[in-house]
């Protein structure tokens, strides 16, 4: 089984503490894939977006046919 903890003794020791949850997400996420500037493009503008539906009242109210 492949560990993906990062690697320092000093930040496994953080993220085992269970103290600093959020340093903990940051510092699994700062080990996944990086993503390409295209794909990075579409992720944030798929974001932007959503946030825009979800704000946008419900109904078929100004919706092109």
């Amino acid at each position: 089984m492949r560990d993906d903890r990062p690697g320092h003794p000093y930040v496994q020791q953080l993220l085992e503490s269970g103290e600093y949850p959020m340093f903990g997400k940051i510092a699994v996420e700062a080990r996944q894939p990086r993503l390409s500037r295209d794909d990075q493009f579409r992720t944030g503008l798929e974001r932007v977006l959503d946030c825009i539906a979800a704000a946008l009242p419900s109904g078929d109210r100004g919706r092109p046919s």
